[in-house]
């Protein structure tokens, strides 16, 4: 099997960005308070702090130190410390060269600041990302703080790239983008129709659809009276800006249907919102005609019921009731028969079936050699008794002879 694919990597980028903010400086005044930036001006009478009043805006204050009480200030090793701090296992497995990138950063850390009072910390995570990039390396995943093996890792790729694209989807609707999530959606069926996102993407998609024909509803008629009001009032407008303005509203009309064109190359479902577009406009309520009723025969809650019985199976085989588990799998499979783990667990039912059936034939080999062994052994002792008894016998003849 193939070792999974870089696209399950939570990108690096994604720990920084969720890393904590950079400690602050400090200076604790005399009257009590505490201000917090950082310090880039010191004297023998004043220091200057510089203050985040918002992410844009800073303020500098200048501070005379007969104000001040206490000072302290951030050494450079702890404000790269605290960009490093989460850079250590989290509850998902990392492809190889985001642990590269993640590895590469502690190293420079312990290079740069081998005194430091964090280096304990960093070499601890350290330690643990090279373990983990060490599993990953020989196919094993690790997904929401479990680990699979390669042998379960294919499906595990499989749930994860679905779950990831319905996140998509989530983020993109609640953007606006409304028909970049129905393309998602249309993705989301067409490669992982059996993952557990599935329908819930389902019912994504359906309070999606309405919401997207509605748009090309209320801005189709407004566009085209915009166009009819412009032809109408543009011979009104003097030059140079009356070329420049049908010039620009050309161009306008001109991305709209090239948009259109695109998406219809890419092989997109859904046709762009693009209000100038009559083929766009006809085609996003064609869809929308045909879609919401058959979305709405998909059996979601018999789906979301055989969904709900794989853990149930997998601890019925992880207790080896695979009796129990053959029966709930059957039920699982009766509910919803694409459901996508099903062939996992019907592939370890086979395997531990037959490891359990090997080792029974083991057992009774076994046990037909050990009676064997016995008559052997006591077929032996009864030879030995008789050549015992034959030579006492002996002697006691030669004596009587004498």
């Amino acid at each position: 099997m193939a070792k999974p694919s870089t696209r399950f990597s939570l990108l690096c980028a994604a720990i920084m960005a969720f890393g904590p903010a950079l400690q602050a400086d400090s200076v604790t005044l005399t009257n009590g308070e505490k201000i917090e930036g950082t310090i880039t001006y010191e004297s023998e009478t004043e220091i200057v702090i510089s203050v985040n009043i918002s992410d844009s805006i800073k303020d500098d204050r200048s501070i005379p130190r007969s104000e001040i009480e206490e000072i302290f200030k951030v050494t450079e090793d702890s404000k790269e410390f605290a960009t490093l701090k989460n850079y250590k296992p989290g509850s998902e497995s990392h492809s190889l060269t985001g642990y590269e990138t993640l590895t590469s950063a502690l190293e420079r850390f312990i290079g740069k600041y081998p005194e430091s009072p964090h280096i304990p910390d960093v070499k601890a995570n350290l330690s643990a990302l090279r373990e983990e990039k060490a599993r990953v390396s020989r196919g094993d995943i690790k997904w929401t703080g479990r680990w699979f093996d390669v042998s379960q890792a294919q499906d595990v790729q499989y749930q994860y790239d679905a779950k990831k694209l319905f996140t998509q989807m989530n983020t993109r609707a609640a953007g606006g983008d409304l028909i970049g999530a129905l393309n998602t959606f249309d993705e989301i069926e067409k490669k992982y129709f059996g993952s557990v996102a599935f329908p819930d993407a389902v019912k994504l998609a359906l309070t999606i659809i309405p919401k997207a024909e509605s748009e090309v509803n209320r801005l189709a008629p407004n566009h085209k009276r915009q166009q009819e009001k412009f032809k109408e009032s543009i011979h009104l407008v003097p030059e140079p800006e009356r070329t420049r303005l049908i010039t620009a509203n050309n161009a306008t009309i001109a991305a709209s249907e090239a948009a259109v064109t695109a998406a219809e190359r890419a092989g997109q479902k859904w046709m762009p919102l693009a209000p100038l577009s009559d083929k766009a406009n006809t085609s996003i309520r064609a869809m929308a005609a045909a879609e919401i009723p058959r979305l709405r025969a998909l059996p979601i809650d018999d789906m979301r019921l055989s969904i709900a019985l794989n853990d149930e199976i997998e601890k019925q085989i992880n207790e080896n009731a695979l009796a129990k588990a053959a029966e709930t799998l059957k039920r699982a499979q009766a509910l919803w028969p694409a459901n996508q783990r099903l062939a996992v667990y019907l592939a370890q039912l086979k395997e531990k079936g037959e490891s359990n059936a090997a080792t029974a034939a083991a057992a009774s080999q076994d046990g037909k050699q050990e009676p064997a062994a016995n008559a052997k052994g006591a077929k032996g002792k009864a030879k030995n008794a008789k050549r015992a008894a034959k030579a006492d016998a002996e002697p006691k003849t030669a004596e009587a002879q004498n």
